[in-house]
């Protein structure tokens, strides 16, 4: 690959990051207020950044790859109760556990995009009246 292609393509993942970041930010929740949740995974300066920007009056939830305490202390419950409006900045594996939890609680519409080599930027809406599986 020669340099201006890698500097077009690092233009291009900047681009699109903002572009997203811009539609996440302004996709309110079902209540038209703000997000149920905004994670982050906080070893990394980029999705604290990122989450930041998203968040609003949402508080920010640090995580570090494993959704397993957020899910038992609250999510759970939270996600049998009402459908969920929820975005992040974490590793594919904090997505991944997170889809296939809901999964069982109902259908999963996700929008994610790889933003660097270890982060991708999502939003996950749940419809807990249905239990279609996941979507994409």
């Amino acid at each position: 690959m020669n340099r201006r292609l890698f500097v077009q393509g690092g233009v291009s993942s900047l681009w699109a990051a903002s572009t997203i970041i811009a539609s996440a930010a302004d996709a309110p929740s079902r209540s038209g207020l703000a997000w149920d949740y905004v994670f982050f995974d906080e070893r990394f300066a980029e999705a604290r950044r990122l989450a930041r920007e998203m968040a609003g009056v949402t508080a920010a939830l640090p995580v570090q790859g494993d959704v397993t305490g957020v899910w038992t202390r609250e999510l759970a419950r939270a996600s049998i109760a009402t459908p969920l409006a929820l975005t992040g900045v974490t590793t594919e594996s904090f997505l991944f556990c997170l889809r296939i939890l809901l999964a069982d609680q109902g259908r999963v519409d996700a929008q994610v995009s790889r933003i660097g080599r270890d982060l991708h930027l999502w939003t996950l809406r749940t419809d807990n009246h249905s239990k279609h599986g996941t979507t994409s």
